[in-house]
């Protein structure tokens, strides 16, 4: 026992000697060497701290009350880190199996690795490494979060299933961008205003018409908006006024929201060797857009599945796109950059570009019948299996639901009953072998197939959903800004020199 409590402890004791459950000399025949007892700490700290205030409020420093203050390297020698980091390492360097042996044998690498010397004969650990910031909490937002009580996906605290039954997506971008829903003149007003910005510029039609046919949209999109940006009048030539106020930025939020459908219809249409179709300003946004990419009216099945899809993908708190956005704003640099930067973050296929693999999974299986021989070649290659899983959602995307019921509409619309038996297949025996369910990418990917889209489209229809959430944010940083700027841990060679 004396061994096991070798090392400093923190005992839950009022005062010296008080405690019924152990005294002075029980405690020094158990092998502690030294006990802090909170209360009394924490009053002769109290009384500390408020002797240097008045010195620091008198003297405007605190030079006289140096010699009072412990050197960390005393500190370091008082509690004896050295013995207490052999007793940490006791404790939790360990091996359940000898199956565990190799993981335990490589934590035992890195654990040594990790100790670091900062006081002659005293190590320390250094600070824990979280990969992909899996877990950490950079900053607040009032713009969405997902309720874990309810598994729900808030925006400004309301479900988005719920949006996404009742709203326009106009409204809802109005309601990410304000912060509550608009009133029937607040929405007329906005829709006026969307409706001035729909047209391709002439400018932005000749680079689109630039990047080759072989890239992929993303890229159309990516250059859109920069040259969208380099156009603003109001952008001015000087990055020390880049950022611009919260009034020229949601209006530049309202501008790109506007353009960006005409931008993803014309790439889709160019690459079918079709023209550029004008919008209409007497079809609300999903009508006018599924307008512009088809050259006819959608039917309103088609229009309210559209819809609901582009409110469901409008955000998602800081996902790596719109974190990568707020990076970029924080720098104090222009929103149309932040965009810029978001639409290369979410090209990515572990990000936005998992809705184009789901189709590239269902065309490769073919149907219904051929999903269990599929997924078991699948799983034994170790391929991942895109639209399943999601690091916030452990239990099920909780979008999914109301996406799915809009992919059932489709099916029903179209008469594709292939189209389901293929998606229900694939789901239930891959949520039954790895417990692991779809996300919105899942069901997205064949109802976007279904409304006519390409498939390489539809990571720009992303763009065109997002596009509010990132703008949200972007203003929402600029609002309380601080530069994000993360420390990283070196594991390089030490310090060398150039062989003379």
């Amino acid at each position: 026992m004396a061994a096991a409590l070798d090392v400093p402890i923190l005992a839950n004791m009022t005062e010296f000697g008080k405690s019924e459950l152990f005294s002075v000399d029980a405690l020094r025949d158990a092998g502690v060497r030294m006990v802090i007892w909170p209360v009394s700490l924490l009053r002769i700290a109290m009384g500390a701290a408020g002797r240097a205030l008045d010195t620091l409020n008198d003297e405007g420093h605190l030079t006289s009350k140096l010699g009072e203050m412990q050197h960390r390297a005393d500190l370091y020698e008082l509690i004896d880190y050295e013995s207490y980091n052999r007793f940490d390492s006791g404790v939790f360097n360990f091996t359940l199996d000898n199956t565990a042996k190799r993981t335990h044998d490589a934590v035992a690498e890195r654990g040594a690795q990790r100790r670091v010397e900062v006081h002659e004969g005293v190590t320390m650990t250094e600070p824990d490494i979280k990969k992909g910031l899996a877990g950490v909490v950079v900053d607040t937002t009032a713009i969405s979060k997902v309720n874990p009580e309810t598994n729900s996906l808030l925006y400004r605290g309301y479900p988005v299933q719920e949006l996404a039954d009742t709203q326009s997506f106009e409204a809802v971008a109005y309601l990410l961008w304000n912060g509550e829903l608009p009133t029937g003149d607040e929405l007329a007003a906005f829709r006026l205003e969307e409706r001035k910005h729909r047209a391709l510029a002439d400018n932005v039609k000749a680079a689109i018409d630039l990047v080759p046919l072989e890239a992929h949209p993303m890229d159309e999109v990516r250059t859109a908006v920069s040259l969208i940006g380099a156009s603003d009048p109001e952008a001015g030539g000087s990055v020390l006024d880049a950022g611009g106020s919260p009034e020229q930025n949601l209006a530049r939020s309202i501008r790109l929201f506007a353009a960006l459908p005409a931008i993803v219809a014309y790439g889709q249409r160019r690459r079918r060797g079709q023209e550029l179709i004008a919008p209409r300003d007497d079809l609300d946004y999903s009508a006018n857009f599924l307008w512009m990419t088809f050259g006819e009216e959608a039917d309103d099945v088609v229009v309210d599945a559209f819809n609901r899809s582009m409110i469901l993908y409008a955000e998602h708190s800081f996902n790596a796109s719109t974190f990568t956005a707020r990076v970029i704003t924080s720098t104090l640099s222009d929103i149309y950059s932040a965009v810029v930067g978001a639409i290369g973050a979410l090209k990515g296929p572990l990000h936005g570009g998992a809705n184009e693999a789901v189709l590239h999974i269902f065309t490769e299986i073919g149907s219904a019948d051929a999903v269990e021989a599929w997924l078991d070649k699948a799983l034994a290659e170790k391929r991942k299996i895109m639209g399943f899983g999601h690091r916030v959602y452990k239990n099920g995307d909780s979008r999914v639901p109301t996406m799915k019921a809009a992919l059932d509409t489709l099916v029903a619309h179209y008469g594709r009953e292939d189209v389901a038996a293929l998606y229900d297949a694939l789901e239930s025996q891959f949520v039954e072998r790895k417990g692991i369910h779809p996300n919105l990418d899942y069901p997205s990917g064949p109802a976007y197939s279904l409304i006519g889209f390409d498939t390489l489209t539809f990571t720009p229809l992303f763009v065109a959903a997002r596009v509010t959430g990132w703008t949200a944010h972007v203003i929402e940083q600029a609002g309380a800004n601080a530069l994000i700027r993360p420390l990283s841990h070196y594991d390089g060679p030490d310090e060398r020199h150039v062989a003379r």
